[in-house]
C-alpha cells in the first residue's frame, strides 16, 4: 500500500507543475491579448507580473522544496483564488467594461477545467460566486446584463459534469474477475475486459503499455486511455454492437499512442464479455497530426484577422454616412440652399444623424456580436419597421452616394417585424454591390408583400457574375470579380447574409455574366391579411 501511495504522489506531483505551467501560460497570454485588444484599459503591469511571477515561482520551488511538492495541490487552488482576485479587481476598476465579462467567463471555465476534486471545484465555485455578486453590489449597472446568470450557470454546469464523470468512472470500476484465454499469436495488442475492468491479455498488449500482465490484470480499461479521450471510450465500453474507432492510449511511462481499436461481444466462461484488439497507429497518425496542427494554426490567426476586418467593416459604414451627410450640407450650403433653412430639412437631417450616431453607440456596447458574424448568431432587437420609409430612405442615400438613377417600387404603408438597423445593413450592402458591378445603368428594386413574407428585390444591369464566383461570393472574404478597381474586403454579402438568416429568412443571387444580377432577400413579415397594400413608385 505504501509502494502505490508514493506512486499516486509523484504523479500527483506531475500532474500540477503542468497544471501550474499551463495556468502560468494562459495567464501570460492573456496579460498581452488584453493589452493588444484592449489598448485602454486599465490593466497595470506590475499586479500581472506579480501573479504571474507567483505562478512560476511555487512552480520552480517544487523543483527543490519537498515540502512545497507535498502541498502543490492546495497551493495550486490558492492561485486559482488569487487569479480570480486579480481578474476581478481589475474588472472592477474598469468599471464593468463589458469586454470584461467575457474575460470573466472565459477565466472561471479555465480554472474549473483544471479543478479535479468536487471538493475544490466546489468551494471554487461558492468563493466565484461570493465575489460576483460583491461586484454586482459595486457595480449596479451589470445587474441589467447577463454577466451574473451567465457564471452562476457556468459553475453549475461545471459541477454536475464533474460529478456525472466521476459517477460513471466509479460504476466502470464494479467487476474484477479474471480471464483464462491468452491471445499471444497476434501482432495487435488484445485484451477481455468485463464492463471495463480488465480480464486477460496477451504478450502484445503488454509491450504496447508497458505494464506487465500482472499488473494489467483488475485494472480499470480506461487506465490505459488519455484522461482527455476517456470520456469518449467509456461511452463505447458497454456497446453491443461491433465497434471500429481510433483513440489516445497512455503507457506506464506516461507516453501517449494513437490507436485503433476494434471491438465485439462474446461469452467468455459463460459469461458475457468483450473482446478488443489495440493496434499502435501512432506513426501513422503523427503525419496527420503535423497537418492538422498546421491548418489549426493558420485557422486561428484567420479567425483573429476576420475579427478585425469584420469589426472594422461594421464601424465604416455609419461612419461614412455621417461624412457623406456632412459633405452634402456643406455643398448645399456653399450654393446658398442649405436644407437647414426649413424645420422639415432640419428634421430630415438631424433624424439621419440620430440613427447613426445611435448605431455607432450600438456597436460600441455591443462589440461582443461582430464576434459572432462567423457563427452566424446575431442579437437581434426586432420591433415594428416601416419597410417603405427604410427602403426610401436607402435608396435616397444610395442615390446621392453614386449619383446614378435608382428607382424602387414598394408598397405603401408596409411593415415589417424586424431589426431596423440589420436590415438598414442589408440594404446598404446590397445597394452599395448594385452601384459598384452595376457598370452606371439604372437599378430597380421591387418589393412584393404576400401573406406572411416579404420579397426584396435589387436588380442591376451590370457586369454579372459567372457561376463559378455564384456558388461563393456569400462567403466571407469573396467578391463577384477580381478587379482591382474595386475596393472591399468582401465582407457585404456575407454580413447580408447572417442577417437575412439571423431573422428567419434567406437570400439568393440570379445573374449571368453581361447580363447583370438580381438579388432577392426572402423575410417573414408577420403580416397576417391576404391583402397586399398599393405600391409607391420611388424614382430617381
Amino acid at each position: 500500500m505504501q509502494v502505490q501511495t508514493m506512486e499516486e504522489t509523484a504523479r500527483d506531483v506531475v500532474v500540477h507543475r503542468r497544471l501550474f505551467a499551463l495556468a502560468g501560460s494562459i495567464y501570460l497570454i492573456w496579460w498581452f491579448a488584453v493589452e493588444l485588444i484592449l489598448p485602454n484599459t486599465y490593466n497595470p503591469f506590475l499586479s500581472r507580473l506579480a501573479v504571474v511571477g507567483t505562478i512560476f515561482a511555487i512552480l520552480g520551488l517544487s523543483y527543490v522544496s519537498k515540502q512545497i511538492r507535498s502541498c502543490l495541490r492546495v497551493l495550486f487552488i490558492a492561485c486559482t483564488w488569487l487569479i480570480t482576485i486579480h481578474y476581478y479587481s481589475l474588472f472592477y476598476a474598469n468599471h464593468g467594461d463589458p469586454n470584461w465579462i467575457v474575460g470573466s467567463y472565459i477565466t472561471v471555465i479555465a480554472i474549473n477545467f483544471c479543478l479535479w476534486t468536487s471538493t475544490a471545484l466546489l468551494s471554487y465555485s461558492v468563493f466565484v460566486t461570493a465575489l460576483s455578486v460583491a461586484l454586482v453590489v459595486a457595480l449596479p449597472h451589470l445587474r441589467d446584463s447577463v454577466f451574473l446568470p451567465g457564471l452562476v450557470t457556468i459553475l453549475i454546469q461545471a459541477n454536475l459534469g464533474l460529478k456525472l464523470r466521476r459517477g460513471l468512472l466509479k460504476s466502470l470500476s464494479a467487476s474484477n474477475e479474471r480471464f483464462q484465454t491468452l491471445f499471444h499469436s497476434t501482432f495487435d495488442g488484445i485484451l477481455v475486459h468485463e464492463q471495463g475492468r480488465i480480464a486477460n491479455t496477451n504478450e502484445s498488449l503488454t509491450e504496447l503499455s508497458g505494464y506487465t500482465a500482472r499488473e494489467l490484470s483488475g485494472m480499470n480499461l480506461l487506465d490505459l486511455i488519455a484522461p482527455e479521450e476517456r470520456a469518449s471510450v467509456a461511452q463505447r465500453v458497454g456497446a453491443q454492437e461491433v465497434l471500429l474507432y481510433e483513440t489516445k492510449a497512455i503507457t506506464k511511462s506516461g507516453q501517449l499512442k494513437d490507436v485503433e481499436v476494434r471491438a465485439k461481444n462474446f461469452l467468455y466462461e459463460n459469461r458475457p464479455a468483450r473482446l478488443v484488439a489495440v493496434q499502435d497507429i501512432s506513426d501513422r497518425k503523427k503525419a496527420e497530426n503535423e497537418r492538422i496542427s498546421a491548418l489549426t494554426l493558420a485557422e486561428n490567426v484567420r479567425i483573429r484577422d476576420e475579427f478585425i476586418s469584420i469589426a472594422s467593416h461594421e464601424f465604416k459604414t455609419p461612419i461614412s454616412v455621417l461624412k457623406l451627410q456632412l459633405q452634402i450640407l456643406e455643398r448645399d450650403q456653399a450654393k446658398g440652399k442649405s436644407n437647414l433653412e426649413t424645420s422639415e430639412g432640419r428634421k430630415e437631417v438631424l433624424d439621419l444623424f440620430q440613427r447613426q450616431t445611435d448605431r455607432l453607440s450600438e456597436l460600441v456596447e455591443t462589440m461582443l456580436d461582430v464576434s459572432r458574424i462567423s457563427a452566424g448568431r446575431f442579437v437581434l432587437e426586432k420591433s415594428d419597421v416601416d419597410l417603405t420609409k427604410l427602403i426610401e430612405d436607402a435608396v435616397n442615400l444610395a442615390r446621392k452616394r453614386s449619383g446614378g438613377t435608382i428607382t424602387a417600387e414598394v408598397p405603401q404603408n408596409l411593415s415589417i417585424y424586424a431589426d431596423q438597423r440589420r436590415l438598414e445593413q442589408v440594404l446598404e450592402n446590397l445597394l452599395s454591390n448594385a452601384v459598384k458591378y452595376g457598370d452606371g445603368k439604372p437599378i430597380d428594386i421591387q418589393v412584393h408583400a404576400v401573406r406572411e413574407e416579404v420579397l426584396i428585390l435589387v436588380k442591376d444591369q451590370g457586369i454579372g457574375i459567372d457561376s463559378e464566383a455564384l456558388s461563393r461570393i456569400f462567403e466571407r472574404f469573396e467578391r463577384a470579380i477580381k478587379a482591382r478597381n474595386i475596393s472591399g474586403l468582401g465582407l457585404g454579402l456575407y454580413i447580408a447574409r447572417q442577417i437575412v438568416q439571423a431573422h428567419g429568412g434567406e437570400i439568393t443571387v440570379q445573374s449571368q455574366p453581361g447580363q447583370g444580377s438580381t438579388f432577392t432577400v426572402r423575410l417573414p413579415s408577420g403580416r397576417l391579411s391576404n391583402e397586399a397594400p398599393s405600391p409607391k413608385k420611388i424614382e430617381g
